[in-house]
């Protein structure tokens, strides 16, 4: 009778044996899927966060692209009035053109905006202002050329030139600040540039 007690407290240890390690199998399991599931939930949430991030720097590289597509079409159409200017050809389709042109790139440097940084916006809107002078100040020369000159044509070509430089600064500031922003830049980093920009 002693080794029958003795088989059957052997099989109630062995079976508490095996309660006790299913428990814990259970127990460790259970934690390690609820790491998974932090894991997983984690990696998804910083996949989505770099997918965002992606989505904005594609976004930024379009709307900065159509202000530099914008900025270069109003620049040839000024450049090739005031060829035909000299020239002495017509104007007429040209200065037309400007307003349209000029519209174009108002429109592009609003849109930055939209997808930031917001230094971006300050350093894009002196690029819209110098643009509507520099348009400006070349339908004046247009006007005053095609009524066969006036005694304020060198007035008006000093206003031509000194609008373009300033369209062209304001360019260069962008270009620039855009580049740092689509490289990885940090707002401070632009911020900077912009103001090395305002100082040259």
């Amino acid at each position: 009778m002693d080794q029958g007690l003795a088989a059957y407290y052997v099989g109630i240890g062995a079976f508490i044996g095996t309660l006790i390690t299913a428990a814990v199998s259970y127990l460790a399991a259970r934690h390690s899927a609820n790491i998974a599931a932090k894991a997983s939930a984690e990696q998804v949430a910083n996949q989505a966060t770099v997918e965002r991030a992606q989505w904005i720097r594609q976004e930024q590289r379009q709307a900065y692209g159509d202000v530099i597509r914008a900025y270069s079409q109003l620049a040839h159409t000024l450049a090739r009035l005031r060829v035909a200017i000299h020239d002495e050809a017509p104007t007429g389709e040209l200065l037309d053109s400007i307003d349209v042109q000029q519209s174009l790139l108002h429109v592009a440097c609003y849109n930055t905006r939209l997808f930031g940084p917001p230094v971006i916006a300050d350093i894009v809107k002196p690029l819209a202002e110098a643009g509507r002078e520099d348009a400006q100040a070349h339908r004046e020369l247009g006007m005053h050329s095609m009524a066969g000159g006036s005694p304020q044509l060198a007035e008006i070509q000093g206003k031509v030139n000194a609008s373009r430089r300033e369209m062209g600064r304001a360019f260069t500031a962008f270009t620039d600040a855009a580049s740092t922003v689509l490289l990885g830049g940090t707002e401070e980093a632009v911020e900077i540039r912009r103001r090395a920009g305002l100082e040259r």
